[in-house]
């Protein structure tokens, strides 16, 4: 693990000194670039914090940790203040592996003074501690809050739509704009000429700076939290005010918020989820139909449910990529290109869809859902095989109306409806099936089951070295493969009757089939656990 950890931060180093070196024009499109690379890492500091902020939320209202909340003699509110600084410290540890190499490559290539470094970064761990402590306190309060109040929980439905729905809207545009650049895209025949390439790329590169050029203008307002954040890294003290303000005030707010919030909850998760997933579940036929009907109920009733109910709608990723293909494709007016574009499509959105809905419900879908409870379902003489096919089930459940309404919106927003886009909606659905099994792989070579935290049991790092290794294998070797009959087309060494049956049929098809295998090598893998010494349990 730690080899593992050495090289990412090798390849935070070297990446940070290839991209300061290479964009380092001062002043170039009226910015000041060294301003640009300390607001980028600002704005990458404030999210880290917000996110590990949310994480640690979460990870206080979902401890199980029996002991410190019924033993230790502290007050309930710094009992949880300590839950959520356990988890806060954990990530702070990953956010030193990370920042440490980033910002010895820009005082490598910036060459500013040691002093400077050093200050930039104690100012960074106090930002990072304290924002991150305030974020937690805040997002806590708001989930508590949603506890006890259906008009929060509406509203937090609501939210996730409309952000949603904002998120399509700018990304679909993104999409009408790189529209024309993508049709003249020269790899459409089989002789390559190299210089309509290498055109062809300066243009695009040309389009991307022109449009991020206004983007950056308006994001390095002064009065951004990160660009203030960044006039103190550069010791200039214009906009340090609006930064702390906002910095204590959400701390101060969140740890008031979170005095005069109970944690018991009094509002039911909303029955239209449980409807849906109920009838769905009627439709697809499935192995104990009537435990897996149970505990679609208790998924859908479950705190740690209602405190993920985003995820319910569907990830960022999933819905960036809805709108930039529903751009594109509303606009590309070459029919190899709009082939590529709906291949391409069709893999990537079903990879983010199944991926992003596990990491988001891991506590409820994975094979270690059930904690050290498995006990029980071993010694009811059920194996940890049935409860991969349970877990699986409901993942891809809850995936279905997901990729249902990620198609109707392609349709609506391309306005275009063709056979072939009848033809991948079966293509898709084995994506589905092949992508939510891959997400199970971690849990199935290195199990689990003795976690104080349900938002722990992907942290291992075991887990996470096997998951950066499913990572690299689907985008580095599937989605190549899986689009190999594409290239072989848009160079003209097959024709579309073939393109269309290989692309369509014969790689899901053998998608399927090795998914099938899959399955096969987990059930044997997992009949071999039947000791519950195997488990890691106490």
């Amino acid at each position: 693990m730690l080899l593992w950890e050495l090289i990412k931060m090798v390849a935070y180093f070297w990446g940070t000194a290839f991209l300061t070196s290479k964009y380092m024009n001062p002043n170039e499109g009226g910015i000041d670039h060294l301003h640009l690379i300390w607001a980028i890492v600002s704005f990458l500091m404030i999210a880290v914090s917000t996110l590990s902020g949310i994480k640690s939320a979460k990870w206080e209202l979902n401890s199980q940790d029996d002991f410190l909340l019924q033993n230790v003699w502290f007050s309930e509110q710094i009992k949880h203040l300590l839950l959520r600084l356990e988890h806060i410290l954990w990530d702070a540890k990953q956010w030193i592996s990370f920042l440490l190499p980033v910002l010895a490559a820009i005082q490598w290539t910036t060459r500013i003074p040691p002093l400077h470094a050093i200050w930039i970064l104690v100012l960074s761990f106090l930002v990072f501690t304290i924002l991150t402590q305030g974020i937690a306190a805040l997002y806590s309060g708001i989930l508590k809050t949603r506890d006890r109040s259906r008009a929060a929980l509406v509203g937090t439905m609501a939210g996730a739509v409309i952000a949603r729905t904002v998120i399509v809207a700018f990304c679909t545009i993104a999409g009408r704009i790189a529209a024309p650049w993508v049709n003249t895209f020269p790899l459409t025949q089989r002789e390559l000429d190299v210089q309509a390439l290498e055109t062809w790329q300066r243009e695009g590169s040309k389009l991307f700076m022109e449009e991020v050029q206004h983007v950056l203008h308006f994001l390095l307002e002064g009065w951004w939290p990160y660009v203030a954040l960044a006039d103190l890294f550069m010791l200039q003290a214009s906009g340090w005010l609006i930064l702390w303000a906002i910095v204590f005030g959400g701390a101060i707010i969140g740890t008031r918020l979170n005095a005069f919030s109970r944690r018991n909850r009094q509002v039911a998760l909303n029955k239209i989820l449980e409807t849906l997933y109920g009838k769905l579940h009627s439709i697809v036929p499935a192995k104990d139909a009537g435990l897996l009907s149970a505990r679609i109920k208790v998924l859908c009733r479950s705190s740690y449910t209602l405190r993920n109910l985003q995820a319910l709608f569907g990830g960022i990723g999933f819905w960036i990529l809805i709108g930039i293909f529903s751009g594109m494709l509303s606009r590309v007016n070459v029919d190899k290109i709009e082939y590529a574009v709906l291949s391409f499509m069709s893999f990537m959105i079903m990879y983010f869809l199944s991926f992003e809905l596990y990491s988001s419900l891991s506590g409820k879908i994975s094979l270690e859902a059930s904690g050290e409870r498995i006990i029980l379902d071993l010694m009811a003489e059920r194996t940890l095989w049935n409860e991969l096919q349970q877990q699986w089930s409901i993942h891809k459940l809850l995936a279905w109306p997901i990729f249902a309404l990620g198609q109707l919106v392609v349709i609506l927003l391309s306005g275009k409806f063709s056979i072939l886009l009848l033809l991948l909606l079966p293509v898709q659905a084995i994506y589905v099936r092949c992508f939510t099994l891959i997400c199970h792989i971690p849990s199935v070579i290195h199990p689990r089951f003795d976690y104080l935290n349900p938002e722990q049991i992907q942290d291992y790092p075991e887990k996470e070295v096997i998951r950066g290794i499913t990572h690299y294998i689907v985008l580095g070797v599937i989605l190549p493969v899986a689009l190999l009959p594409l290239i072989l087309y848009m160079a003209d060494y097959i024709e579309f009757s073939l393109f269309v049956s290989l692309q369509y049929i014969v790689i899901p098809g053998l998608m399927f089939g090795v998914a099938a295998i899959g399955l096969r090598l987990m059930k044997a893998r997992l009949h071999r656990w039947i000791d519950i010494n195997d488990l890691h349990l106490k």
